[in-house]
């Protein structure tokens, strides 16, 4: 079914009314309180976010660290175990898929080369794969016909068919779209898109709104069943020093809006989830992760625009790159592990909301703003009003980010201290919630999400949240 997209994400950027104290469009009076006496076993869900690493450990000996860190799932390549032989899944392939079973992983299926044939296949002349950094190599699909086999190792919830494909690319996926469509759209379809910020020839001449739009038509809308709106924009760039970078706000908001859109026209069955690539590795282009900070402050700004997807990239040193463990080194495994610990476990109460947009908060004074020209940028498609949350009544210390959820009749807002995680700031934030006495605030600890039952000062909670730090608020 085709989407108008840019008219849907426009309708995301209205007024939707909500809250504690709901204003009457005519009269500008508060029509009341929620009315609710709040209690946190209201509002828990049992979905989990899909967390998962590329270039992960041996799927056979090396999953212990793996599994520590907390993800849900597993991307089952061909770096240690061949996907077929004779046409057939391979005994070391079955192997895999049972030992990630046994470990409580979910698995993803890889398409090692990015290729509409990989499951099935005939031609079997020589290929050629474009590598990161503009390498290439050969390689060879053998003849094969998998249809169902996947259905034998329930284990199996999706597959990961693409890695950035540029915008000519995308109208070549239509086999493998039939393929999963006939097998497996009971699963989930997942793909990466390009940043804004990659060479501006991947987008044809059509800017990034256009690629997007692109991979909604050519991909989204022809999947059945679950997908993923996902991109790559890592926000720590050695271009930027010092800073977020630049775009990393406007193509997460974009895709969200983008999902969003999508999502209010189909059903259930059929939406699509936002997801965003975690930079957890060091690359000649990108400033190291020296901090906890950083993979958190990457985990809430993703949570604040709604996305059930993390994937950190990479687990395993790979492509010259050096990952969350490089050669047997934990060399940022810690940090990962400390901010997987404190926020993954948010899970449980945003999963039972439902996004509704991002609004941002710019500092107070002009000099302590870092992102103000960013905050302008995104006006366009940012909440104007989010019922609740009274922005001329609002103040922040420092930058600040609050996604809007609705679950029902309550609202909830995730507020993210947007400064410079490696900064090491800590930001004051007041936020007023009309006809509001309590709230339900979840934070992060090193024992995971714990949720306290704040009473209101004439309606305004007042939040330190230090770097890489936020809160998720239930107001009433």
């Amino acid at each position: 079914m085709k989407k108008k997209i840019i008219g849907m994400l426009m309708a995301c950027c209205m007024l939707f009314a909500a809250g504690c104290g709901s204003t009457s469009s005519s009269t500008g009076e508060s029509s009341g309180g929620q009315g609710k006496t709040l209690n946190p076993e209201d509002y828990v869900s049992t979905e989990k976010f899909i967390t998962i690493a590329d270039v992960p450990p041996h799927p056979v000996n090396d999953l212990d660290d793996y599994v520590n860190l907390g993800f849900s799932g597993y991307i089952l390549t061909e770096d240690y175990v061949k996907f077929t032989e004779n046409g057939q899944i391979s005994n070391g392939y079955k192997a895999a898929l049972e030992s990630l079973k046994n470990h409580g992983l979910d698995v993803y299926i890889r398409n090692q080369y990015n290729d509409p044939d990989y499951f099935v296949n005939s031609d079997t002349s020589s290929r050629t794969q474009f590598n990161a950094g503009g390498t290439t190599e050969p390689y060879v699909i053998p003849e094969r016909n998998i249809t169902t086999e996947f259905k034998e190792f329930p284990q199996v919830k999706g597959f990961y068919m693409s890695d950035e494909p540029d915008y000519n690319k995308l109208s070549q996926y239509g086999k493998i779209i039939d393929w999963y469509n006939t097998y497996y759209s009971d699963s989930y379809f997942h793909m990466n898109l390009l940043p804004s910020y990659a060479n501006q020839q991947n987008f044809a001449g059509n800017g990034y709104s256009g690629y997007v739009k692109q991979f909604v038509s050519e991909i989204v809308e022809k999947v059945k069943g679950k997908k993923s709106i996902c991109l790559d924009n890592y926000p720590f760039s050695l271009n930027q020093p010092n800073a977020v970078r630049s775009s990393y706000l406007s193509d997460i908001l974009l895709i969200a809006n983008t999902a969003k859109a999508y999502n209010d026209g189909v059903s259930e069955e059929d939406k699509a989830y936002m997801g965003i690539c975690i930079q957890t590795f060091k690359s000649a282009s990108l400033a190291d992760i020296t901090t906890s900070a950083q993979v958190s402050f990457q985990l809430l700004t993703g949570m604040a625009v709604g996305s059930k997807i993390y994937e950190y990239f990479l687990y395993g040193s790979g492509m010259g790159m050096y990952g969350i463990i490089a050669n047997g080194e934990k060399r940022i495994y810690d940090f990962v592990k400390t901010a997987n610990d404190k926020y993954l476990g948010f899970e449980k109460v945003l999963n039972s909301f439902d996004w509704q947009g991002l609004t941002t908060i710019t500092a107070e004074n002009a000099s302590d703003s870092e992102n103000a020209e960013t905050f302008e940028a995104i006006s366009d498609i940012t909440l104007k009003d989010t019922g609740v949350l009274s922005l001329k009544k609002s103040s922040s210390r420092l930058d600040m980010v609050v996604g809007a959820f609705k679950n029902g009749d309550t609202d909830g807002y995730l507020a993210v201290n947007y400064s410079y995680p490696c900064a090491g700031k800590t930001n004051t934030a007041k936020l007023h919630f009309e006809n509001c006495s309590t709230a339900l605030v979840y934070t992060g600890t090193e024992n995971g999400m714990k949720v306290e039952r704040v009473k209101l000062i004439d309606g305004t909670l007042r939040l330190n949240l230090a770097a890489g730090e936020g809160a998720f608020v239930i107001p009433a």
